[in-house]
């Protein structure tokens, strides 16, 4: 930060691209939605069906806060706008994924997170992991840990778009996940609700999800 900061050119314009021409309230939000700040880069939204709302790879935690001369979003974290952006990079940038990275470097996956390609990753939260027994003795044993992990992910982009209600997909683990779309258009993966979608990174995309997945039979 201190060099970011010292680097006056550098940060008028990581401060411009966290700013957009004109009063963009929430309600003119929309997921999809793409917009283009003073500092040149590009502001994707994304608005999960509880209603909130990330930008790019921060969450807006408070909206709407007007002044007489626009309005202010209070966001969790520094924009990040690089087009190398890996899924372990985006994961770390957000905060929510901290035993989800714990996990994923104790089963050696790091570099395939971050290596060029396609994957879709079904990614728990923090709170998601803290609800399951036993996690200290899962991630002890990294072959089950890693094959736990890899059956969250899947070969290639697979973005919320491409699902459909019934449909069955193949993890690298060897699992099913099998996909329930309701009629509101929430998504459920085996027993995990996905709360955010399409998180778009360089080598594929993110879906968080508010559960670890479980692959019993009786899914």
């Amino acid at each position: 930060l201190d060099a970011i900061i010292k680097d006056t050119d550098a940060l008028k314009t990581l401060l411009l691209n966290h700013v957009v021409d004109g009063n963009v309230l929430s309600t003119n939000l929309s997921n999809g939605l793409s917009v283009e700040a003073l500092g040149g880069e590009s502001l994707n939204v994304k608005i999960s069906e509880d209603g909130s709302i990330m930008i790019n790879n921060a969450k807006v935690v408070i909206a709407d806060i007007e002044a007489s001369n626009g309005v202010i979003h209070v966001i969790d974290a520094v924009l990040s706008f690089e087009a190398d952006n890996t899924i372990v990079d985006i994961a770390k940038a957000n905060g929510s994924f901290t035993t989800l990275l714990e996990a994923a470097e104790a089963a050696g996956l790091v570099e395939t997170l971050s290596s060029p390609g396609a994957l879709t990753v079904f990614a728990p939260t923090d709170e998601a992991f803290a609800a399951v027994e036993g996690l200290d003795a899962i991630i002890k044993d990294t072959d089950a840990l890693k094959t736990l992990l890899l059956n969250h992910v899947v070969d290639g982009n697979v973005l919320s778009t491409n699902l459909s209600n019934g449909l069955s997909v193949e993890a690298l683990g060897g699992e099913s996940l099998n996909v329930k779309i309701s009629e509101d258009g929430s998504i459920m993966i085996n027993n995990a609700k996905v709360v955010i979608a399409d998180i778009e990174a360089s080598n594929g995309v993110i879906h968080v999800i508010d559960a670890v997945l479980s692959f019993e039979a009786d899914n």
